[in-house]
């Protein structure tokens, strides 16, 4: 059975992150970012929740990016 867990981006622009769960191994794909709003000072840039992950670290074997624009090359060091 596979599940496809969205954990950001649903009805916004940016935020992009999908997980996919298949017989005990695990495949985040995309991980997006947000430009912050005028109301949002001294932050950068706005990353989706990842509080979801944190019981999985070590058991998400891969990473696929799509696409490999500025903002989510931006967001790689969010997951290490």
């Amino acid at each position: 059975m596979m599940r496809l867990i969205p954990l950001g981006g649903l009805g916004e622009i940016g935020l992009n992150m999908m997980l996919v769960e298949s017989g005990g191994s695990r495949i985040i794909v995309d991980v997006g970012l947000m430009f912050p709003e005028d109301y949002m000072l001294g932050i950068d840039y706005v990353i989706p929740d990842m509080s979801f992950l944190r019981p999985y670290k070590d058991g998400a074997s891969t990473m696929p990016w799509t696409p490999a624009s500025y903002g989510r090359r931006k967001d790689m060091p969010a997951m290490t």
